[in-house]
């Protein structure tokens, strides 16, 4: 009997003793698999709060390039009117989240910390809760300005993948205008700054190697993601972006883009900008007929030429008649050779030289300055003008030429929407690319606005130079055209 008793207890320790195992064992594989959902639900929640903060701030952004010279406060509202498409600069130890008022040299790349207060917005945060970082193209920020800004000009930004291989701006047009950054976990080698108290760390001079990484996509050959700011002009620079199987130890950054076209597509479906672009077409036709009166032989100066070495120059839209060879070309603003034909002493600038201010546009009533603002005035058209320059196109008769002294039609004057309508000139805006390329001469890119089929169409590409001054032109399609008159006069075409 205690044999048997001995041996039942044995037995039920024994018994325990499993069920302790079994259970220990099911609760660490319970607890190892829980912890590792754990693990992927925290990344993925990371990721997903990542994803919203960065597709916030782009959309910030894109709200800023299409109403900035809306929202201007009134003390410079007339300066920024006609504005389109600048970005704001960074936040750069200007307070947490304020834009700086000027970054760097003109033309140049600039980048800092997302300015979201200058955006309107509260803190933008990733899911490691950093503030994110950002960089805009200096052909697109606002201070200090580009010469040019309108829906051909290109961004400064490539993005290459961990292969090396570019796979976003190989083409000029298809380069990036901006970039958002979210700068992802602390990596070796990074210190960053952090102050109580402070919303972003106010650690913003500290935005490069601490935040941002440099990646080696080839042997010897490494992209960094932090060294944007090059003190050069014109400058294309290449970004990397870590994918879902990049080593998250050596390399996190993670971005968002915008581009010239999602950029563009929020201003030119503005309810108003044909209309402005339509009243500055006749502005600048009723400058040249000014320009004509106040001569006092009645003559049009002679158009700049088709091929400019930098198109965002202001005074390379120059008259000189030995380089047009015709009557049609650019829109001038330097008229120094037709006043010298004409025998007109006067100033060398269109502008000037017509006083093109406080002009009375016949069809809509408006006032139009393509001078600096007097008292009481506005710079809009004079800002779109100096952005949109490169879109606008003249053609001036024979008749009219500074060569003739007899400024009346003769049997050498152009016309336009059919043979028995003369006018004395035409001024063209040219709209939207219509599968056309239009880049300039900007760092190595291929110059094609020298080309006037890549702006006009309807068979008025294939008159230009006209170089008798009598071809006939037509109206359609997206250009907006105004005609000067035989007899002077601005008349819709």
């Amino acid at each position: 009997m205690r044999t048997t008793s001995l041996r039942c207890n044995r037995n039920k320790q024994n018994g325990i003793a499993l069920l302790i195992l079994i259970i220990s064992i099911a609760l660490t594989i319970s607890i190892y698999y829980f912890s590792k959902v754990s693990i992927v639900e925290i990344k993925a929640d990371k990721q997903q709060a990542t994803r919203i903060a960065l597709v916030k701030a782009k959309k910030l952004l894109l709200g800023y390039a299409a109403s900035r010279a809306d929202l201007a406060p009134p003390a410079v509202l007339s300066t920024q009117l006609g504005r389109y498409g600048y970005l704001p600069c960074p936040a750069i130890n200007n307070g947490e989240g304020n834009s700086v008022g000027n970054c760097g040299s003109k033309n140049e790349n600039t980048f800092g910390w997302l300015p979201w207060r200058s955006l309107g917005s509260s803190p933008l945060k990733d899911g490691n809760s950093d503030c994110l970082l950002y960089v805009a193209s200096g052909s697109y920020k606002h201070s200090p300005s580009p010469d040019m800004l309108n829906e051909d000009t290109n961004g400064m930004f490539q993005i290459v993948n961990e292969a090396g291989i570019t796979n976003q701006g190989v083409a000029a047009p298809e380069r990036v205008v901006a970039i958002v950054f979210s700068p992802g976990n602390t990596l070796m080698g990074q210190n960053r700054n952090f102050e109580n108290g402070s919303i972003c760390g106010n650690d913003e001079t500290n935005y490069d190697t601490a935040y941002l990484d440099t990646y080696e996509v080839a042997p010897g050959v490494f992209i960094d993601n932090s060294g944007v700011v090059t003190g050069n002009a014109d400058e294309i620079y290449q970004f990397v972006q870590a994918s879902i199987t990049s080593n998250a130890d050596i390399f996190n950054d993670q971005f968002i883009t915008i581009t010239r076209e999602e950029l563009w597509k929020e201003i030119l479906t503005r309810s108003d900008f044909d209309e402005k672009m339509t009243n500055l077409t006749e502005a600048l036709a009723v400058c040249l007929n000014k320009y004509a009166i106040d001569n006092g032989n009645s003559r049009l100066p002679w158009p700049a030429p088709m091929n400019l070495p930098d198109y965002r120059l202001d005074d390379n839209y120059d008259d000189n008649e030995d380089s047009v060879a015709g009557h049609a070309g650019r829109f001038p603003y330097i008229v120094k050779s037709s006043n010298t034909d004409i025998g007109y002493v006067i100033d060398d600038e269109l502008f000037l030289a017509a006083n093109c201010d406080n002009l009375i546009l016949p069809t809509g009533g408006i006032t139009a300055h393509l001078l600096d603002s007097s008292p009481g005035s506005n710079d809009e058209y004079k800002n779109l003008w100096e952005n949109w320059k490169d879109h606008f196109f003249y053609v001036v008769s024979q008749d009219y030429s500074p060569a003739n002294s007899n400024a009346a039609c003769a049997g050498n004057c152009i016309k336009v929407n059919g043979a028995t309508s003369i006018r004395a000139a035409t001024v063209i805006f040219s709209g939207s690319r219509d599968g056309q390329v239009r880049t300039g001469p900007v760092s190595t890119d291929i110059n094609t606005k020298d080309l006037i089929s890549n702006y006009i169409e309807n068979g008025n590409e294939a008159k230009f130079p006209d170089l008798s001054g009598n071809e006939e032109y037509v109206v359609g399609g997206n250009d907006i055209m105004f005609c000067i008159e035989d007899g002077l006069g601005v008349v819709p075409c």
